[in-house]
This record gives C-alpha cells, structure tokens and sequence, in this order.
C-alpha cells in the first residue's frame, strides 16, 4: 500500500467512524486497522529518511519521488531531512491523520482546518508565503493588519496584581467540607501546689468549626474574527478571566460577609472574623500604631510575632512618606537619606514584611501571625480553564449562531482562622 492509499484508506475509516450507529465490534475493527495504517505511515516516514542521505534523482525527478507519485521533496532545516508532501495543496498530511486517529480513538471532537499550500501546519511548503500583486495606486489593502509585537499586556484591564492566598498556607480539601479546632483558652492555669494536692487542670476552652468552599467562577468569549485575526489578543483572553478571578478570591478571603463586601459567602473573611484584635491610631503616629500593634500580638492571648502586614497602596504610600523632624523618611533610614522605593510592592516595617493590595479598605493595616495561625486557606478545586467551541448561551446571546467561543473558569476555595486574636485590625491610618 503506498502512501496515497494509505491517506485515502485513513480518510473512508475517518468517514465511517462519524456514524454513530456503528456497532462496539467494528469500531474496533477501525481502529484496530488505524492502527496498522499508523505503523505503515510511520514505517515509510523512516525509509525516506534513510534513503534522504543522497539525492537519488539529481537532474529531477521523472516519475514522482521514490516512485510514490509525489512531487520532489524539498528539505528544510538539518541537510538531507525530507519532509512529506501531501498529494494536493487540499490534502491532510501525517499529522493531521494522525490528530484525526486519535480523537477517533478517544471519541472526543476534534476539528481539522486544511489552507491553502499547508502553509497552516508547517509542512513541505512551510517556509514558502503567498505573493499578491499590488495595484498601481497603492498596497489596495493586500497587506495584513499589523499588530504590535510584545504589546500584548496591554490588552488587558487593570487588576490587582497581588494575590492574597499566595501569602497563606494552603490545604487541600478533601471533601466537601472541612473541620478544624479553635483553641481560644484555658479555664485554668498552672500553678504550685503542695504535696500531695490536686493539681489543676488547664480546661481548654475548643471550638469545632465547619467550613464550606466557596465557587468562584467566570466565562470569557470571542467571535470567529477575533480568533482569526488577532491571534495574540485571543491568546490573552484566558489569561484575563484568571486574573478576574484571582482578584475576587482575594476580596472574598479579606471582605467576605463584611459590610459593603461579598454577602452570602460560604466563609467568612478575615476583616469579618470574630476575635481578631484591633487597634485604632488614636493620638500616636502610623508608625507608632502599627508598632503597638506588632506588641499586642505579642503580649496578647497569642504570644506571637507578627510576620505579614497587608494594607491598601495609598496606606502603604503614606506610610512611606513619613519623615522625621529633618524632613528625611523614616522607611528609608537604613538604605540612605531619601533613598526609597515608592513603587516597590512589598515593604518592610519595622522588619516584618508589608504587602499592598486593593482589596483591602484604604486606611486600614492587618497585622498577621501567619506562622501562629492567623489563617489558612483551603482549596477545594484549583482554577480550571475550559475551552467551548460548541455553542451555549451567554447574556442571551446564543454562541453557535454567532461564531462566538468561550473561556469557563471555576474555582473552590475557603478559609479559616485557627486562632483570630493572630489578627490586629489596625484603623485610622492615613491615606494621602
């Protein structure tokens, strides 16, 4: 069989395995046969590598290349690598018959557009480009739109860059909820006692606490044209659908069920939570505040050390242009007089790392002991991007009858705070 007949055996299994009627016995029939068409295809490809170490016919080919029928392979790349032509311009070549082999093995859709010359896939002609005569008065639009190379960030809207479950220790859930203990006191303390007395028992005061994931979730589409026509754009579709997303996971895990934030969440967000400290900066400076604050959590019912702050960038700001009596900022005292870096996007205050997002409300600094337990987060389902060619409804809008594709993403994520009084709340901060 040569390799014409081979493609067109490939082609009649192709078409017969679109019937849904076929019996389990001939599909595997077909595919059994796909199979052996696969290994002769490959088979051959390995002869003409072989045979490509010289060129068998140096003043031209008179009956096709090695007898096949087909033109004389033209080599790219490494010296004496042929590549196979396909029969026609509108003919599928091996890697096309062999995508094609494998969806029809796996019963999934699949989708093979054939352009002019194979100029799509890179094949024999894959470095050889259409020439279009231009007219007298001018290019007459015969030249494709230009589009700016690395010009693709552009594209996309502003979202907050900064992910706050990046800054937390994560769990996988495992099921569709979890539980986790609380330990928020002792009834009892230690303490001396006399020889053969009753010693005390500390009691601890536990909570069991059930937690739910909550579904965050998107769709993004584009017309057959934008796909077409503006290849990088369309690539960075998916790219903003998951930063959307990432900027709602964050303002869920900070505002969930706060005033003015996400209600109805199935967890409730830092700022919301019962028992987190707070500290308001009153008289004192920022600087001052926030010190005290690092010293509540310190002394507090935790004993713990502070290890993450996160505020709101004009409260990061402000903090930055503090200035002693001499008008030199205080941030920068140990890199230099004046030397400081406004638009860095972490800080370090008072040593302890300083992160700056918008979905934390400006004015405001949480003080965390992450090590300490001022939060975990779970995740239930990792981002999963979906593609959908098929159609759908999206804002009434029906996709098949308008060449309209689309992007899903999901996630599932939840949080809990094994020990609120690792938070301190501090209010009152500049943000000018």
């Amino acid at each position: 069989m040569n390799k014409h007949a081979i493609g067109v055996r490939a082609e009649q299994i192709f078409a017969e395995l679109s019937d849904k009627n076929l019996s389990p016995q001939r599909v595997q029939q077909l595919s059994a046969e796909l199979d052996q068409l696969e290994t002769a295809s490959r088979n051959y490809g390995k002869a003409l590598n072989l045979a490509g170490a010289a060129d068998p016919y140096p003043n031209g080919d008179p009956g096709g290349a090695a007898g096949w029928g087909l033109p004389k392979l033209k080599t790219f790349g490494a010296p004496n690598a042929p590549r196979v032509a396909p029969q026609s311009p509108l003919q599928l070549d091996a890697q096309q018959t062999h995508a094609l082999w494998q969806a029809a093995r796996n019963k999934t859709p699949y989708r093979v557009e054939i352009g002019s010359k194979g100029l799509e896939h890179g094949g024999f002609m894959g470095d050889v480009r259409m020439k279009t005569p231009l007219a007298e008065s001018g290019l007459n639009n015969q030249l494709p739109a230009i589009q700016i190379p690395g010009q693709r960030g552009n594209y996309g809207l502003p979202y907050e860059p900064f992910r706050v479950m990046s800054a937390l220790p994560t769990v996988a859930m495992t099921g569709p909820g979890a539980a986790y203990l609380q330990h928020t006191g002792n009834t009892h303390e230690a303490s001396g006692v006399a020889e053969g007395a009753t010693k005390p028992s500390l009691g601890p005061v536990v909570t069991e606490t059930f937690i739910k994931p909550q579904k965050i979730a998107g769709t993004i589409e584009a017309t057959l044209e934008i796909l077409q026509d503006h290849e990088e754009f369309a690539a960075f579709l998916p790219t903003e659908l998951a930063r959307s997303m990432y900027n709602q996971e964050s303002l869920y895990l900070l505002q969930a069920g706060l005033e003015g934030g996400p209600s109805g969440a199935a967890f409730t967000g830092l700022l919301a939570t019962s028992g987190i400290l707070t500290r308001e900066v009153g008289s004192d400076t920022p600087l001052d505040a926030l010190n005290k604050a690092f010293v509540d959590l310190r002394t507090g019912t935790v004993f713990c050390e502070p290890d993450l702050v996160i505020v709101h960038p004009e409260t990061l700001g402000a903090l930055r242009r503090e200035k002693d009596s001499m008008g030199r900022y205080i941030l920068a005292a140990d890199r230099g007089p004046g030397e400081i870096d406004q638009s860095g996007e972490e800080e370090r205050i008072w040593g302890v790392r300083t992160v700056q997002t918008t979905q934390m409300p400006a004015g405001q600094a949480l003080v965390m002991s992450i090590q300490q337990g001022a939060a975990v987060g779970w995740i239930r389902m990792g981002m999963m991007v979906e593609f959908n060619p098929y159609g759908g409804t999206v804002d009434g809008t029906e996709l098949w009858s308008t060449n309209t594709y689309s992007w899903r993403a999901d996630t599932r994520i939840s949080l809990s705070v094994p020990r609120p009084a690792a938070n301190n709340l501090v209010t009152g901060l500049p943000t000018d």
